[in-house]
């Protein structure tokens, strides 16, 4: 494998290990995480914090899994690089993290 044809992978494995790292520094720090750290203090009392954190700590791991998965397979397919790109990192993102978002909403218990 040529030097060329090697740089794809460090790219979409360097924007999955960016995606970890963002997840790992969010179950550290939730308020790193948007709407929570403009929430009010009396909201931030009706949230768990720490359980929003791990959710989406994990959401980030599990996305970042999904992307790679999805390059691999259209590298496989012998699919344009410019999709193998667009697809794990727009299509599939945009919709892990939707949905995180959406499964997050548990962790907040104010009306």
């Amino acid at each position: 494998m040529e030097a060329d044809e090697m740089v794809p992978d460090i790219i979409a494995w360097g924007m999955s290990v960016f995606l970890i790292a963002i997840g790992a520094l969010c179950r550290k720090y939730p308020d790193l995480i948007a709407g929570y750290n403009t929430m009010s203090a009396d909201k931030k009392k009706n949230v768990d914090g720490k359980g929003l954190g791990k959710h989406m700590g994990n959401a980030m791991g599990w996305t970042a899994i999904a992307c790679l998965v999805c390059f691999y397979l259209l590298k496989l397919l012998d699919a344009d690089e410019k999709v193998q790109f667009l697809v794990p990192y727009n299509g599939v993102l945009i919709l892990c993290l939707v949905i995180a978002s959406i499964k997050a909403k548990k962790y907040d218990h104010n009306r």
